[in-house]
């Protein structure tokens, strides 16, 4: 498990996730679609990174941004805040109850 507090601090501060780890599960994965708000890129392409983020077009970032802003809570817990990552962390849990059963 690739689980750390960078990510829900880049997604908190409205950041779209550059993920560089391979074959790492993010924190909800099973949840989330890590695909509309995060750009993915395997260790390999460390030396092209450059490129390839620049390749991302205007268009595909202001995609991102909203799906990254509809998922953000995800990340978030304090309650009064609006938080809702109690809830997901809960909805992850129950859906690998259900598998192992």
């Amino acid at each position: 498990w690739g689980w750390g507090v960078r990510l829900a601090t880049y997604v908190l501060h409205g950041c779209i996730p550059v993920i560089v780890q391979d074959h790492i599960v993010q924190p909800l994965e099973e949840l989330l679609p890590y695909d509309a708000f995060s750009i993915r890129l395997p260790t390999s392409d460390i030396p092209h990174m450059e490129a390839r983020l620049r390749a991302v077009s205007h268009e595909q970032l202001v995609r991102m941004y909203r799906a990254l802003k509809a998922v953000h809570r995800a990340f978030l817990w304090p309650l009064d805040l609006g938080g809702l990552a109690h809830n997901y962390t809960l909805a992850a849990l129950a859906m690998r109850v259900k598998q192992t059963a």
